[in-house]
This record gives structure tokens, sequence and C-alpha cells, in this order.
């Protein structure tokens, strides 16, 4: 008689993780901020095939693992330098900027504390390709020069003027 399988048998597969070597190069990469080349020919492996796990997800989802626990470890350091800029008297204008990052990293703190979304709004950009490009507030006007983009068309007849 065979055996039923159960659904939950995939959920109890062990996820895949990275192989030592691969695991070894994204640890010097994250940790040591060493280049990707470096990191793999310290860790014994060719560069290319670095760049092929990379691809993969599983080799993904450890890498932004590290990157995470990496931002995670420094945010009290930053918290504790923007406090030194802000308290000193040398530069009033980096004084000036250190308190206003602290006071946005306060709201956004507050925001993901009570579980509201923070503000704002993505355009989607397709060029005649297909590509896609998210583009943040900020980088809007890096995109179109600085100028309002000029519309190129034809008046209609009716405001023609002869």
């Amino acid at each position: 008689m065979a055996r039923k399988r159960r659904s939950t048998d995939r959920k109890r597969q062990k996820q895949r993780a990275p192989g030592r070597a691969t695991r070894e190069a994204i640890d010097r990469m994250t940790w040591e901020g060493i280049t990707r080349d470096e990191a793999a020919k310290a860790a014994g492996i060719l560069p290319k095939s670095l760049y092929n796990s990379l691809r993969r997800p599983h080799v993904k989802r450890y890498y932004a693992e590290q990157v995470e626990a990496l931002r995670t470890s420094g945010r009290a350091r930053r918290i504790h330098r923007l406090e030194q800029l802000a308290e000193q008297n040398d530069n009033k204008a980096a004084a000036v900027n250190a308190i206003a990052a602290l006071e946005r990293l306060d709201e956004a703190a507050e925001a993901s504390a009570l579980g509201r979304p923070s503000a704002g709004f993505v355009i989607m950009v397709i060029d005649a390709a297909g590509e896609r490009r998210e583009l943040a507030p900020r980088d809007v006007g890096n995109v179109v020069g600085n100028k309002p983009p000029a519309l190129e068309h034809a008046p209609h007849k009716r405001f023609l003027h002869e």
C-alpha cells in the first residue's frame, strides 16, 4: 500500500543553503567590504562561479540576510555619529543636516512601529524597448533634464490663424 504524501512534507524540507565557498565569499563581501572578484578568489572559487551563484534565489536570500544584518548592526553607531555631528560647533551646516537626519529617523521609526505605511509615490518609466524603471521623486529631474518635457504635436486646425 502506497503511503500518502502530505502537503506539509514539502514545507518540512530544509531550504537550500549556499555552499561553503559561496557563503565564505558572501561573508567576505559583506563584512570585509571587498569586491566580488576578490571575495571569490579568497574563497577559492572563480569570480564567474560566484557571479552565477548570486543569481540563484537561495544565494540571493543568504546575501540579503547578511546585508540586512550589517545594516542593523551599524544602525546604533550611525545614530551616535549623527548625535556627535549635531552637537559640534565647527560646521553648522553639518549640525543642521545631522539634526534633520535624526528627525527623519525618528519619524520613520515611529511610522513603522505603528504599522503605518510611509508617504510617497512611485513613477514607473517604460522606454521604447519595454524596459521598466522605478524612479523616486528626487530622480525625476534627472530623467527629463531638469526641464519639463516638451510635447511635440501639430496644432489643431481650429487654432491655426490664417
